[in-house]
């Protein structure tokens, strides 16, 4: 019987992997959904809900789907952050998903039932810190890419879809980790004002 947790990761390998041939198909070679299909397949099927929140498991594709939806302009769509926020792709797309990668983590943290609230709160402390420094993995990879490929559309290439594009390739990666940690920390106030005034503890369902 499949479960819960198999549902939502097959459900996201999916998503992804038609994402990745939409965009093959068209004519933009974004290999990065691939490495998304590839890696909601290893939590899927190796993980199978021992350490990770099925819960978490969603919140992690749709911190994706941020950026997934940021790129919809570059195949002649609207861009649903210009259109809808009147705002930069790029940076939204960093306040979004590390929200609710944010929460992810946060809630797999629940599932250890830590008695000693002070432990708890030191240990969010610590995913901020780990979200922070995915972060900066991030933007180093990306300006990294920059200085290899220069200019154009792309995870690894500095253009139009980017932050203060008119400061440059640095200005871009300094708004995006600010934007990272605003999302994380959007995230915790969520996740503490979830655990304190609706429910005591996320149950475990895979």
């Amino acid at each position: 019987m499949t479960t819960n947790f198999e549902k939502i990761g097959i459900g996201w390998i999916t998503f992804y992997s038609i994402v990745f041939l939409h965009y093959l198909l068209t004519g933009y070679q974004y290999y990065e959904f691939l490495g998304l299909a590839a890696l909601f397949s290893i939590i899927t099927f190796l993980d199978n809900g021992k350490y990770v929140h099925s819960t978490s498991l969603f919140f992690v594709g749709v911190a994706a789907l941020s950026h997934t939806i940021g790129m919809f302009n570059y195949s002649g769509a609207c861009n649903p952050y210009a259109c809808v926020l009147n705002g930069n792709y790029d940076f939204y797309s960093h306040i979004f998903g590390f929200f609710f990668l944010g929460l992810a983590f946060f809630i797999s943290l629940d599932k250890y039932k830590f008695k000693n609230k002070i432990l708890k709160f030191q240990m969010c402390i610590l995913i901020i810190l780990a979200l922070l420094g995915f972060g900066s993995m991030i933007e180093i990879s990306e300006y990294t890419g920059f200085v290899i490929f220069g200019y154009g559309n792309g995870a690894f290439k500095f253009g139009s879809g980017d932050s203060d594009t008119y400061l440059g390739a640095w200005g871009d990666t300094s708004t995006d980790m600010i934007a990272n940690g605003v999302g994380s920390l959007l995230g915790l106030m969520i996740f503490l004002v979830i655990n304190l005034f609706f429910v005591k503890k996320f149950s475990h369902r895979t």
